[in-house]
């Protein structure tokens, strides 16, 4: 009898038990979401400040060009990086899209490709993900092949290094990408400037984008933190109606059972176990 008595419930217990349940997940959503920004924009904001400024002639990135006579003209350091799309296989075995860049100045890339040599290729995570699915013993020293305008083999020397460039992106040297991709020869795709670049007024003016990023980022993220607080008033308003919530859960549940704990008491049944019922009901709704 206790036991029938235990599981009894009401619609009004259930709307109820589903508005906390609604609530928690609202609470937890957002906490989710403001760590998730915060560490999303600072994340971001350490891989600009690693970088230099990017300019560019057009969108995609990857299609733009950069004419000879403006790489003539600039009077400050630069690193043109070149930019081609191409096929890898690994022994034969397609492995999927890659995309492929050289940098001719590391010192602005702020990365040092000083023991990078001609014929070697450093992977990305991901394409090196795909050429070990392809062959389970893919490592150090075996050699890719690259398919764009030409085929070129390239030996995998190591993973690319963190840097201002696409994390998709693998390195490859300038030689293999003339090879690769001809038409680049006497062009870049875009290029990479040092942020105190004394070029940065020509380039606009002919008509590139300078992206000044750190100032981007740092806009973003102080949006992200300009909205935390906003979220904080939410995940506390949250609370206060999970609060609110329960204990109307718990008085609904006492007065929509009070005749059955009256009858729990008329036989027996201690007040402890009368209490432990309805902490067990509500619990179980």
């Amino acid at each position: 009898m206790f036991l029938r008595l235990a599981t009894r419930t009401s619609p009004k217990v259930v709307a109820t038990a589903l508005g906390i349940a609604l609530c928690v997940m609202f609470l937890s959503g957002s906490l989710a979401l403001l760590d998730g920004m915060r560490s999303t924009t600072a994340n971001v904001a350490a891989r600009f400040d690693e970088g230099p400024l990017l300019a560019y002639a057009s969108l995609p990135l990857e299609d733009a060009r950069v004419d000879p006579a403006v790489l003539a003209s600039l009077a400050g350091p630069y690193a043109a990086v070149r930019v081609a799309r191409a096929t890898a296989s690994v022994g034969g075995i397609p492995i999927g899209a890659a995309t492929l860049a050289s940098v001719s100045n590391d010192s602005v890339l702020r990365t040092s490709l000083a023991a990078f040599r001609d014929g070697d290729v450093w992977l990305s995570d991901a394409l090196l993900a795909d050429a070990r699915a392809a062959n389970a013993s893919f490592a150090r020293g075996d050699v890719l092949a690259f398919t764009a305008n030409a085929t070129v083999n390239a030996t995998y020397d190591r993973v690319r290094p963190r840097s201002a460039l696409p994390d998709d992106w693998s390195l490859v040297s300038e030689a293999t990408m003339r090879a690769l991709a001809p038409e680049l020869a006497d062009r870049a795709t875009f290029l990479l400037l040092p942020e105190d670049s004394p070029d940065v007024p020509r380039l606009r003016a002919a008509g590139f984008t300078v992206v000044p990023a750190i100032a981007a980022v740092d806009f973003f993220r102080q949006g992200i933190d300009g909205l935390a607080p906003a979220l904080a008033v939410l995940v506390l308003a949250a609370g206060a109606v999970i609060a609110l919530l329960t204990f109307t859960l718990l008085a609904l549940e006492t007065r929509y059972r009070a005749r059955e704990l009256r009858t729990m008491r008329r036989i027996g049944a201690p007040p402890s176990l009368v209490t432990r019922h309805i902490l067990a009901q509500c619990a179980d709704v």
